[in-house]
């Protein structure tokens, strides 16, 4: 027999055709064959009803380009299949499911159609050629309907997302500016109990994002941070924009807030990310209280040069309440400290050995440890800075500590170039 295109392309026609007049039950086989071995494509009842509509346009398109020798390339998905993705996009199943699916279907069309090269082909040479050929097409087939129905499943995803959480964010933002509130209604609208501790977060992304990729990021994150805490119900999680999302905890009894370990969250979880966090606080008072601390800090953090991965209300409340003025924040420091909020090494130097002096309660040994110095070193370095202070430090002790505070944390925003 002649191996040539022509002769393969017309044993490919009759093998569709054949497959043709079985549509319907292979389709159906299709189906079965996806739900098995998809877990996400069960259960609701309208996905599984939209899914034989897809495999069936899927299959019903495919074999009419293997029959009229159509260049797969040039085809558009079938209608069903861009519904089917953005059905999937709304019900939150992930798009590894949607990619499993189109692998799935397509090794059982392709067994259907063997099936058929086999009974209709007897000759080696070429049953090889027009299965190499059956091959080449349904996979250039399934390669470009995939990428076009991922691309309908992304931009359903942020709609849908961006959707329901501008809904939420209002109720939210609604919560956070009235003194009177219906608690009971305001907790059944946001799904989230406010009788409750809360840890207020705000999460960002320095980078710009683009289709939600940003906001699935942080909400990946906040979830991690719950789960570390020992939360028992999912967290409040209310997205800004693109990059920059508030959250609410809600926290069991702790002793002590493991703020390490909600470092060591975010760094194995994202290690871009960025989040303020406010003090542990109860009830609705509470939900405003630490939502409002949590926003001081990430004030700090915005201006911290460098910043932190996580910035705590607890360690940086009275710098975040001072640089509420930043401009006048900023001059008081250089009033306090004088050359000595000058931003080059030598003054960082002092600052710093005096900023832990004080912190230890003038004790040289215990700062001498922690900086890891002679002690000598540490009394060398005390006495420079009481010499450039140009005034007695016990007369503004506690300014000068706060100053020292606000350069430790923000860095070079606040001092003198």
């Amino acid at each position: 027999m002649n191996g040539g295109a022509g002769l393969i392309e017309g044993w490919l026609a009759s093998v569709a055709r054949a497959v043709k007049l079985r549509r319907v039950e292979v389709s159906a086989g299709l189906q079965e064959r996806l739900i098995d071995a998809v877990p996400e494509f069960r259960g609701d009842v309208l996905v599984v009803e939209l899914l034989l509509s897809a495999v069936e346009s899927n299959v019903t398109t495919l074999l009419h380009v293997l029959e009229h020798g159509i260049e797969p390339d040039s085809v558009e998905p079938p209608p069903a299949a861009l519904e089917y993705a953005r059905t999937l996009a709304q019900r939150g199943v992930s798009v590894h499911a949607l990619v499993r699916g189109y692998r799935v279907g397509h090794g059982g069309f392709v067994d259907a159609c063997l099936d058929e090269v086999s009974r209709l082909v007897s000759d080696p040479a070429l049953l090889a050629a027009v299965t190499q050929r059956l091959l080449d097409v349904s996979f250039r087939y399934i390669d470009g309907i995939s990428e076009r129905v991922i691309s309908a499943y992304q931009q359903e995803r942020e709609r849908w997302l961006l959707m329901r959480w501008a809904a939420r964010a209002g109720r939210v933002r609604q919560l956070l500016d009235e003194e009177q509130t219906d608690v009971a209604a305001a907790e059944a609208s946001m799904g989230y109990r406010l009788r409750r501790r809360h840890l207020g977060l705000v999460c960002w992304v320095p980078e710009t994002t683009r289709d939600g990729a940003g906001l699935e990021r942080l909400d990946r994150v906040t979830s991690a941070i719950g789960r570390r805490l020992g939360c028992t119900a999912r967290p409040l999680f209310v997205p800004c924009d693109q990059s920059v999302a508030w959250s609410w905890l809600p926290l069991p009894d702790l002793d002590e807030m493991p703020w390490d370990a909600v470092r060591d969250v975010v760094g194995k979880e994202d290690a871009t990310a960025r989040v303020a966090a406010g003090d542990p606080a109860p009830g609705i008072e509470g939900f405003r209280q630490t939502h409002q601390q949590a926003l001081r800090a990430q004030d700090v953090a915005d201006l911290a040069v460098p910043g932190a991965r996580v910035t705590v209300f607890a360690d940086v409340g009275p710098v975040a309440l001072l640089l509420a003025d930043f401009a006048a924040a900023r001059g008081w420091v250089w009033q306090v400290l004088g050359p000595l909020a000058a931003n080059d090494e030598q003054e960082a130097t002092l600052r710093e050995t005096l900023r832990v002096f004080l912190s230890t309660g003038g004790s040289y040994t215990a700062t001498a440890r922690l900086l890891a110095l002679h002690r000598n070193t540490v009394q060398y370095r005390v006495r420079k800075f009481r010499e450039a202070l140009g005034y007695p430090l016990e007369r503004r002790r506690q300014d000068v500590e706060l100053a020292l505070r606000v350069c430790h944390q923000v860095g070079s925003p606040v001092l003198r170039a």
